[in-house]
């Protein structure tokens, strides 16, 4: 995570376990 704010933490992690279970 390159990120502090939360929303785009969030969005990060998303972006990280879609691309990780594809």
């Amino acid at each position: 995570m390159h990120s502090t704010d939360t929303c785009t933490n969030l969005g990060d992690l998303l972006s990280y376990a879609g691309s990780y279970t594809a």
